[in-house]
């Protein structure tokens, strides 16, 4: 189809961003996605709101439901909202809502004890979860700023004796479902002005004219340069396509003195938030969960049929089909895909009772499978929901033959045609799916509890299936406009999936930096990689299915806390813990699973994998677990696996040093035995080659893209001299940009660190592997290997290789855009603790003692 080409690539440019307000350009797209943009960030970026009050005493002169109206309103900072559940779909607490998945929970306990009236703020609401407060809320361990002339948002007022005592529930939620949660104070955009001044008639004005002309202008879009005298647009944002400058050019007798056109493609954005979350990071989520509908409406091509006398689009969108309809100029497309044949419409028309042909449209209505049991039912039913309309089913006989069946059959036996329907149902049972002529009338209803028969039928409107009609002028079939507008539609979608290199941020750091977590997601166009994760799980017999994140939920629902709490401590004595503990979970999941085996001492029956050559010396940390194993132990003795608290602790180690957070599944159990011999064979060595390192990754069931991403766990972990003296005395130099050498002070520092010959003692001395950030866990890693001084062989391999076509992209992808780093490296970890032995969880046990196995 010819029409407007869309290839070109959205670019936003920031002007201005502080943390509740933000003014950017957004170019090289239309008014209909810079107006979805907007709608997203007003509705549709999720944040945290208080959604339930439970009212324990409440004496103050409000009455509970005023109280509880102003809570709800209260913003709370949102940072979390992403990584959140929906109450509606969580399963860790059957949808109530009120569990820490997709819930905070705060209280408020406050009461007046002397004359002087007690002002009741937000600041008076404790939380449960420290990163989720009220906005004003200035300093997690100090709490608001005494200096401060904000004290909090006020919700009542108590005089003596007046007390106020409740329970209030915040959940994640989106401003289309309720105005408490959109983030958004105002979001607006308008055209970029193009302002043309035409000199040679500017010339002819006197001084007093453009004085005039200029003041004609109510919001001061021109001015006079002091020393030329000539009229200059000064302000061109300003301009509010009033035409009163216009208007006096014409006065004036100089028509096209000024002209103004708006930019059709290019758009200025203002943000400013409540506050729950920060204006870049309203706009990014707003960005992504755009993508997130794109992604869902993108149709392939091969989806579509068209020629002159027939249109059939079948899009298989959520596993179902899509169906087109005919009529002369009127279209009507469902859910459903079967084929309509065009012999059965008379057909159709002749058999239904009491219509004439020309009372009947030419547009019919199918249902997927329809079960009768008699004949006076079916046509009592049938007739009182579908009106005008007939119904057939997506039947392996014609839709002749199941009409004649349906209204002409004497008794209540399937006929051979029919049994092709009902394999899968009961006889006895009428089903009518899909029926799309319902209009929301009761009749079948009625007419269903009048033959002896209430709750026969149930008719439900679906939130995800739309009925569309379409007319046409006739100057095109009305088949023919759906399938071009479905065209413009693509290339739209195609244009619009912003790619990370089209932002141009002056200001980078402020905008990019990342101070929330984020949710995996799964989007559809890594549907191949999944399928083929998915058989690389099965053949390597790794299975997830016995985990889940409430598995200690009864049994021990304080471990996360206690691992919280021992984490904290020795992460803010020294940040590079973080480090010992991450690096343990991965050569741990990396050798016959995350069962704990990397845990376990020598014994005389066993060998353990820590003293195994890719690991002697290299891990640390083992004392971290162990005092976390006792302290779980005291609490829920014989519960809590070594393995799991492992997994939990490395995700904990993360988030303390700056990291994203991702949800744990536990479940595992402690392996009785330990893999020495396969330590060799399934870690990636300091100067293994890409491809070498990639096929290790893909025999755990890892991707490409998990590769890279758990690769930037280097961030804040350090390498040994033996590890890395091979690089620095051999191609450091080669890999680093011409741009950007290798600064030669920090080169000598290494040498000197690690001379050419080593010793046991020189070989274990250790520098960070990343210079810049050592002890923040963010993307600084992509950008030492952009620079070439990625300190061992293996990491710059990504980006340096000759045979790095794909990690190279990613590696330059996660450089520039924090957020997917983050993303990604959540839902890695995700996968990667996930790889389990099966014999482990079959003769697996719960130590006693991470070092060794039960006796």
């Amino acid at each position: 189809m010819e029409g407007v080409s869309y290839q070109r690539f959205p670019r936003i440019k920031i002007r201005e961003v502080k943390d509740d307000f933000m003014k950017f350009e957004l170019r090289d797209t239309d008014a209909s996605i810079a107006n979805a943009l907007r709608r997203i960030m007003i509705a549709e970026v999720p944040t945290i709101a208080i959604d339930l009050v439970e009212i324990e005493v409440n004496s103050s002169v409000l009455n509970d439901e005023f109280i509880s109206h102003r809570l709800g309103l209260v913003p709370l900072t949102s940072e979390r909202a992403m990584s959140m559940r929906f109450s509606r779909d969580c399963d860790a607490c059957d949808g109530d809502g009120q569990c820490e998945y997709c819930s905070v929970e705060f209280y408020l306990r406050v009461k007046c004890l002397t004359d002087q009236t007690l002002d009741v703020t937000s600041k008076d609401l404790l939380s449960s979860d420290h990163t989720v407060v009220p906005v004003d809320y200035s300093d997690v361990s100090s709490g608001f700023d005494s200096n401060s002339t904000n004290k909090g948002i006020i919700i009542v007022k108590l005089r003596r004796g007046q007390e106020l005592r409740l329970r209030a529930i915040a959940r994640k939620g989106i401003g289309k479902d309720h105005a408490k949660w959109s983030p958004a104070a105002t979001v607006t955009f308008m055209y970029e002005p193009e302002i043309y001044i035409n000199e040679d008639m500017m010339e002819t004005l006197s001084l007093q004219e453009k004085t005039e002309l200029v003041d004609s202008s109510p919001t001061k879009v021109f001015g006079i340069d002091p020393e030329s005298k000539q009229v200059i647009v000064v302000e061109p944002e300003a301009y509010t396509y009033d035409d009163e400058v216009l208007k006096k050019a014409e006065a004036m007798g100089k028509p096209g003195l000024i002209e103004i056109h708006a930019k059709e493609d290019s758009f200025i954005f203002t943000v400013e938030t409540t506050g729950a979350v920060k204006a870049s990071q309203l706009v990014l989520n707003a960005i992504e969960i755009l993508r997130q509908k794109l992604d869902a409406v993108r149709l392939s091509d091969d989806t579509v049929e068209a020629d002159d006398q027939f249109g059939e689009l079948g899009a298989h969108m959520r596993g179902g089909n899509r169906g087109l309809e005919i009529g002369g100029k009127f279209v009507k497309f469902t859910a459903i895909g079967v084929y309509l044949e065009e012999s059965a419409i008379p057909f159709l028309k002749a058999k239904w009772k009491g219509k004439s042909s020309e009372e009947m449209t030419d547009s019919v209505v199918f249902s997927r499978d329809i079960v009768t049991e008699n004949k006076q039912l079916s046509e009592a039913v049938l007739e009182s929901i579908i009106g005008k309309h007939g119904v057939y089913p997506a039947a392996k006989c014609s839709l002749a033959e199941r009409i004649s069946e349906l209204f002409e059959k004497s008794n209540g036996e399937a006929s051979v045609c029919e049994k092709t329907v009902i394999e899968q149902s009961l006889l006895e049972n009428t089903i009518l799916n899909h029926l799309d002529v319902h209009t929301n009338d009761d009749e079948a209803l009625t007419k269903a509890e009048s033959t002896g028969k209430p709750g026969l039928i149930e008719i439900h409107a679906k939130e995800d299936y739309l009925i569309s009609t379409v007319e046409s002028t006739g100057a095109i079939k009305a088949s023919h406009l759906i399938v071009n507008a479905i065209e413009v539609l693509k290339q739209k979608f195609d244009a619009v999936r912003l790619s990370d290199d089209t932002v141009d941020c002056g200001c980078r750091r402020s905008v990019w930096s990342v101070e929330g977590t984020y949710v995996r997601r799964v989007k559809p166009h890594w549907q191949f990689e999944l399928r083929l994760l998915k058989l690389l799980i099965k053949l390597h017999g790794i299975s997830d299915s016995h985990l889940s994140l409430d598995y200690y939920k009864k049994t021990c629902p304080s471990v996360e806390g206690i691992v919280r709490k021992e984490m904290e401590c020795v992460c803010l004595s020294d940040p590079h813990n973080a480090a010992l503990i991450l690096r343990l979970h991965f050569h741990d999941c990396f050798v016959q699973g995350c069962d704990g085996s990397i845990l376990l001492d020598d014994t005389v029956t066993l060998k353990g994998e820590k003293n195994a050559p890719n690991n002697k010396n290299a891990l640390k940390g083992f004392k971290i677990i162990d005092r976390i194993k006792n302290r779980i132990e005291s609490e829920c003795p014989g519960i809590v696996s070594c393995a799991d608290i492992l997994t939990i602790a490395a995700r904990d180690a993360v988030v303390l040093v700056g990291g994203p957070y991702w949800d744990v599944p536990v479940g595992r159990k402690d392996s009785k035995t330990a893999g020495y011999e396969l330590t060799d064979t399934n870690l990636p060595t300091a100067d293994e080659g890409l491809i070498s390192i990639i096929s290790k990754f893909i025999s755990q069931g890892l991707s490409v893209t998990d590769m890279v991403a758990l690769s930037g766990a280097h961030t804040i972990g350090k390498a040994r001299c033996v590890n890395f003296r091979n690089r620095i005395y051999g191609d450091f130099k080669m890999t680093t940009s011409m741009m950007n050498p290798i600064s030669s002070s920090y080169l000598s520092k290494l040498k000197s660190l690690c001379p050419p010959i080593g010793s046991e003692s020189l070989d274990n001395n250790e520098t960070s592997m990343d210079n810049v950030t050592p002890n923040l866990f963010d993307n600084s890693y992509y950008h030492v290997l952009l620079k070439g001084e990625g300190l061992i062989n293996s990491d710059q391999e990504l980006y340096s290789s000759f045979l790095a076509i794909q990690t190279k992209k990613i590696v330059e992808k996660y450089a520039e855009n924090t957020i997917a780093f983050f993303e990604q490296f959540a839902e890695s970890m995700v996968k990667m603790g996930n790889i389990t032995n099966s014999k482990t969880y079959v003769n697996g046990e719960v130590r006693k003692s991470c070092r060794f196995v039960n006796t």
